[in-house]
């Protein structure tokens, strides 16, 4: 095996984004964020644009009944569903 002639750089670089999970912390029960229905909301619309579509849509259900007041939770879940041949989820019949 050969080694790297060049004398500097790094072989592999990368980029990591990491997000809290309130989901895993309810289920765990620990408490050390307060998620109120802003912070909930703020957190799908960044998983959203991060492409986390589905983290997204375990947030929304959830969290339904603390989010149902602040937004149509329903009508969140399918504009963070991929569309399938060009429809929504509930449209599909699921």
């Amino acid at each position: 095996m050969a080694l790297d002639p060049r004398p500097f750089g790094q072989a592999f670089t990368g980029d990591a984004l990491y997000f809290r999970d309130p989901v895993g912390e309810r289920i765990e029960g620990r408490t050390s964020v307060s998620w109120t229905w802003d912070r909930l909301l703020r957190l799908c619309g960044l998983f959203d644009v991060f492409d986390y579509g589905d983290s997204a849509i375990e947030i929304l259900e959830q969290f339904r009944d603390s989010l149902a007041g602040h937004c149509a939770v329903d009508e969140a879940i399918d504009l963070s569903t991929p569309l399938v041949a060009g429809h929504c989820r509930r449209r599909l019949g699921s």
